[in-house]
């Protein structure tokens, strides 16, 4: 995972895979139709929960009047 903070990008392995063409450099590159991930907005990541599944961030206050974030898919906090 790379991360750009001055565009707020980040590339993730194995997302947001597009295909482009590529031109030969030297005589040892192959020119030709090649798959790279393209960077994506912070606003598009997931958190994963402990079990693998994305899921979104909600606040909620806990018995003690804290501001807690919890996993909304499972209710579990983070």
């Amino acid at each position: 995972m790379k991360i750009d903070h001055k565009r707020e990008r980040v590339i993730v392995q194995g997302a947001n895979m597009v295909k482009k063409a590529m031109r030969k450099k030297t005589a040892q590159d192959k020119g030709g139709i090649m798959e790279i991930e393209a960077p994506i907005h912070v606003s598009n990541l997931m958190y994963l929960t402990s079990k693998g599944e994305a899921t979104r961030i909600g606040y909620k206050f806990d018995e003690n009047g804290n501001k807690v974030r919890f996993a909304k898919k499972t209710g579990e906090e983070i």
